[in-house]
């Protein structure tokens, strides 16, 4: 009995795909998952309904430090939130402003300027270890798929999806 409760547990730990690397902890999802989010964000950024909503959206701080300088999305008053970022090389963190978009009304006035960034041709991969360990740096949860990487020839943005399709987090990657 106890080396079928051993085997079981091993099996429920392979099935979870969870792993840890560099501190960071990312659990992967089925590819059937993966690949309707992947559908999702084409057909959201193509034909919106709004329907990745639930609640509550992160923007990150690289995003909301270019969006809050786009006049139409000032009108997203609410939410101001705070991250902790590491810098590079060096042991201190400086802090950025944020946003928690809360409403419906504003959620569709940010996914309306997300759309106007990817009017061109998109491409939607998973995350580089950079790019992982720059998201780690600044959530307080675990990473888990579907997470993806959103990017044209100027926009390089994390979508972080929960497993029922509602976006959680988007974030805006700075390539050097």
């Amino acid at each position: 009995m106890r080396i079928r409760q051993v085997i079981l547990f091993f099996f429920i730990l392979l099935a979870r795909q969870t792993y840890s690397q560099n501190g960071i902890v990312y659990e992967k999802t089925t590819d059937s998952i993966n690949k309707h989010t992947i559908d999702l964000i084409i057909s959201e950024l193509s034909y919106p309904t709004g329907k990745i909503f639930n609640k509550t959206l992160y923007c990150g701080p690289n995003l909301w430090e270019r969006y809050s300088k786009i006049d139409t999305l000032l009108k997203i008053k609410n939410g101001n939130v705070f991250f902790q970022i590491p810098v590079r090389n060096k042991d201190k963190l400086i802090i950025k402003k944020g946003k928690l978009i809360q409403s419906q009304n504003d959620f569709n006035i940010f996914w309306n300027q997300i759309i106007n960034d990817f009017d061109s041709k998109i491409r939607i991969r998973k995350l580089n270890e950079n790019e992982l360990k720059y998201y780690w740096s600044i959530i307080f949860f675990n990473i888990n798929e579907p997470i993806f990487i959103v990017e044209n020839d100027k926009y390089h943005l994390i979508f972080d999806f929960d497993k029922n399709g509602k976006l959680l987090f988007v974030e805006q990657i700075i390539t050097d």
